[in-house]
Parts: structure tokens; C-alpha cells; sequence
């Protein structure tokens, strides 16, 4: 068995732009009333901080497992950040936490930012205590778990605001979301549109995508065609393209919204469907590889929609090059460290960034690619 392409995101397929609309707008996030629509999740942090009214040289409790380019806005912003233990089941240690915080009395912490890694989440209720007793402002960073849900609610909806990525869940081109949950938070002004070409390279590179993973013979065909109609287009168009797949700020286009485009692939959306599939291909690749691989995940809580499947590689790059090779793309999770974090500080966070490899487990996977999935990593990644 083999396979044209297996992406670690979920494309676009055409039968989208023919769906009759649907009723996301009663799941949270998309039930919220006070949303701003970006178009990089990031663009929401600088746009909080904002709302906030937090100035230079407040504090910010940050986990020290982070991407990096959230650390880079709010630098950019002036803010001191005080980083805090995340273990290696990608969890908050709460006693770091409340050591940290009385050993920065005169440090003026303002905020508390809690990232909610792959859709599985934090101690929620023990976190807004923590920060109800400190006077703290809640920041929830869901850029990796939408449509996630504790025991208490939705990931995201604790917070005084929160923010999502959608192109990372959603067929959509771009997109992130801010949500300001304290109604005493000022909403930023509307955002502005993106150029065509951003949203037009994006569409194709998705349409590329579903032929290459649902077409095994012909598909090959289809996505060079349009492989080189987004090449002309590219050619052709006035407009630089913005990137989604960066790991820099750019604040030059902080103020970037959503298109139409977007908005239009959003209103059918099938969240539950979603929730499904992905919990599904989730359990199913567990089954696989139990025993086989080992997993910072041993089981799934109930209302968490996995963003993917991540496992502990020996050689995480090697790994990852063998399954390119097998058509089967992965994501080497946050292997970058941060300069301001000695090695040796956080050994669990070093051994996350070193060993964290993620596989897909999307909505648009057949048991078929997932038993493919299996098979390989199985023949790779033993550790």
C-alpha cells in the first residue's frame, strides 16, 4: 500500500464550496459575541494586550514550552515574562507556579498565560483560582485545541480572552480568532482584508492537497495542474503573498483580518463531525501503536478534539525525514528553545523539544492512511 501524499493538515475538499450552511455559530468559539477575526492567531495576542491595558515592564507568567512567536509579540510589546514549569505530560505544575508568583511580589505580574497544548487541557478551575486570589489577568492560548472542552466548558471561554488558530483544525486558508470573554474588555477595531493572492495561494495549495491524499492514481495529475495554475496566478498578481507557515512576527500585518473566502468555508463548517472524526482517528492510531511507540497521551479525555497524535521519537528528525520519504508528513512539535530559558532549567521541557513528533490524525484520513501511518512509524520511531 502506498500513498501520493499523506499532509499532516487537513485539505480542502472542492464539494466545500457546494455545502449548504451550517450551525456552527451555537459551538464555542463561534457562538461568542464579542470575536475578532485575524488573519494569524498571533495578530489576536498583540490585539489582547492591548485590550488588556497591560504597559511596558508588566509581568507575564509564561509557560516555558511555547512556539516562540507569542513570546516575540509580547516582547515586542515591552512586557518582562517569568516562565514556569510544564512537565513532560505537557501539564502546568501548579506548586512552580505558585512558588514563582510569591518569589515576584514587586515584579507587577499582570497576566497569567496558559497554553492548552494539542486539545488536551489544563487544570482549568485550579488555574482560575489561582489567578482569582493573585488578581491576575487569564490569557488562554487555543491555537492548538479548538472545539477542545474540559469537564467544566470549552477551552478558551475561562479566560478574560483567548485565542484560536483555524487553519490548523478547519479547511480554510488562514485564519485566527480572538475572543474577549471579560465584557469589560475593550473590542480592538475591525481588522482589514487580505490580499487576493494570500487567500488564493492557500486554496490551492488545500485543493493540491485533498487530490493528492483521495485520488491515489489520478490525483497526481490533478494537483500539478494546480500546482501551475497557482504558480501563474502567483506570477500574475500584483500583491506579495502574507505567509501562514512563519515562525516570525510581523507587525506589519498585525492588523490583517480574514477573507471572504474565509468566512465563507467557516459558515459550513461541521463541528461535531469534526469532533468525530478526529477523536475516531485519534483512538484508532493509539490502538495501533500501543505498546509500540511511546505517547505523551495514553488515553483522551472525554470532550478533547486532538489537534494530532503525538509520540516520543529517539531521533525526532530522523524520524520525520524517513516518513517524508514514505509520503507520510509529521511536524517536529516546537524543537526550537528559547534563549532567555537555559538548557537544564526545565529538563522536561528539553526533552519535549527534543523528542515531540506529531502525526496526523485530521478529519479527511481513512482508516486506510492511518493503518499506513502505523505501519511506518512503527518501522521508525521505536525508541
Amino acid at each position: 500500500m502506498s500513498f501520493l501524499h499523506i499532509p499532516f493538515i487537513q485539505p480542502l475538499s472542492p464539494l466545500k464550496f457546494f455545502s449548504a450552511k451550517t450551525e456552527n455559530h451555537q459551538y464555542f468559539p463561534f457562538s461568542s459575541q464579542r470575536i475578532r477575526y485575524y488573519y494569524l492567531a498571533r495578530n489576536g495576542i498583540w490585539h489582547a494586550i492591548d485590550s488588556f491595558g497591560l504597559r511596558p515592564g508588566d509581568g507575564v507568567l509564561m509557560p516555558a514550552y511555547h512556539h516562540g512567536v507569542e513570546v516575540e509579540v509580547l516582547k515586542k510589546k515591552g512586557l518582562r515574562l517569568f516562565y514556569y514549569r510544564i512537565d513532560d505530560k505537557m501539564q502546568i505544575d501548579l506548586d512552580y507556579l505558585e512558588s514563582l508568583i510569591k518569589s515576584l511580589i514587586s515584579s507587577n505580574v499582570r497576566l497569567l498565560y496558559v497554553i492548552h497544548y494539542l486539545g488536551f487541557p489544563q487544570p482549568i478551575t485550579k488555574l482560575c483560582d489561582f489567578v482569582s486570589r493573585h488578581g491576575l489577568l487569564l490569557f488562554e492560548d487555543c491555537a492548538l485545541s479548538l472545539f477542545s472542552k474540559s469537564n467544566e466548558g470549552p477551552l478558551g471561554s475561562f479566560g478574560d480572552a483567548s485565542i484560536f488558530c483555524l487553519y490548523k483544525t478547519l479547511s480554510v486558508p488562514h485564519g485566527g480568532m480572538l475572543v474577549l470573554n471579560n465584557p469589560h474588555l475593550p473590542l480592538p477595531s475591525l481588522p482589514e482584508c487580505p490580499n487576493l493572492a494570500s487567500t488564493s495561494e492557500y486554496l490551492f495549495k488545500g485543493l493540491l492537497s485533498h487530490f493528492e491524499l483521495k485520488w491515489d492514481g489520478v490525483g497526481h495529475g490533478f494537483s500539478f495542474l494546480l500546482y501551475n495554475l497557482g504558480r501563474t496566478f502567483k506570477k500574475i498578481s500584483r500583491f506579495k503573498n502574507i505567509q501562514i507557515d512563519t515562525n516570525k512576527f510581523e507587525e506589519e500585518v498585525v492588523s490583517m483580518g480574514i477573507s471572504r473566502m474565509t468566512k465563507f468555508l467557516i459558515n459550513r463548517v461541521d463541528a461535531e463531525k469534526i469532533v468525530r472524526r478526529r477523536r475516531e482517528n485519534f483512538l484508532y492510531l493509539s490502538r495501533l501503536l500501543k505498546g509500540k511507540v511511546w505517547m505523551p497521551f495514553t488515553d483522551l479525555p472525554e470532550g478533547t478534539c486532538p489537534l494530532s497524535f503525538p509520540i516520543f521519537a529517539r531521533d525526532k528528525q530522523d524520524v520525520y525525514s524517513r516518513l517524508i520519504s514514505e509520503r507520510v508528513e509529521t511536524i517536529t512539535f516546537w524543537s526550537v528553545g528559547n534563549p532567555d530559558i537555559p538548557e537544564g532549567m526545565f529538563p522536561e521541557v528539553d526533552f519535549l523539544r527534543k523528542h515531540v513528533l506529531e502525526l496526523p490524525i485530521h478529519q479527511e484520513l481513512e482508516k486506510r492512511q492511518l493503518d499506513y501511518i502505523a505501519l511506518k512509524v512503527k518501522e521508525f520511531a521505536k525508541w
